[in-house]
């Protein structure tokens, strides 16, 4: 298993900006989302010299800071659920997947089973994604990884409940 924390707050990844070029369009990442993902590659490589093989079950937890205006003077704040602002966490999975291309697997098309989560973090807690990832050995549905996940879009059990 490789584990990686990537400090700093998280950085959902932008919408591509298009522009043309001659007869051509190209699309360029945005400057926020490119200088992260250029952190995210230098902490993923001090952690994955190699890039794994085959299919791989990454699980991501991005962290944002407690926000200053939710400080307690006595005791401190536990984590909570993310659920305001505009950080998509599809966006921040985006991100972080986009920057292990190379570096962790060879492509992000080898992620068979993602687990992923933002949180604002507890009071006195660095903002940063968490990342793990582990390959697969077993295939779907024979083992103890990811079964509830495929018998919930199993096709035939989907088919079923449709009768």
């Amino acid at each position: 298993m490789i584990s990686v924390t990537i400090p700093g707050p998280p950085q959902p990844q932008g919408r591509g900006r298009a522009f043309r070029v001659g007869a051509g369009i190209r699309v360029y990442d945005p400057p926020a989302s490119r200088a992260w993902k250029g952190a995210a590659q230098w902490h993923m490589l001090q952690a994955c010299r190699v890039p794994l093989e085959g299919p791989l079950e990454v699980s991501l937890l991005a962290v944002f800071a407690c926000p200053s205006s939710e400080y307690l003077k006595r005791g401190i704040h536990a984590r909570r659920w993310h659920t305001k602002g505009n950080a998509d966490l599809e966006n921040v999975v985006k991100a972080a997947l986009d920057a292990g291309n190379g570096i962790l697997w060879r492509d992000d098309r080898q992620v068979a089973v993602l687990h992923a989560a933002k949180i604002i973090g507890a009071q006195d807690e660095a903002p940063g994604v968490h990342v793990q990832v582990c390959a697969i050995e077993t295939e779907p549905g024979s083992r103890e990884l990811g079964d509830d996940v495929v018998d919930l879009i199993d096709p035939v059990a989907l088919a079923k409940e449709a009768r």
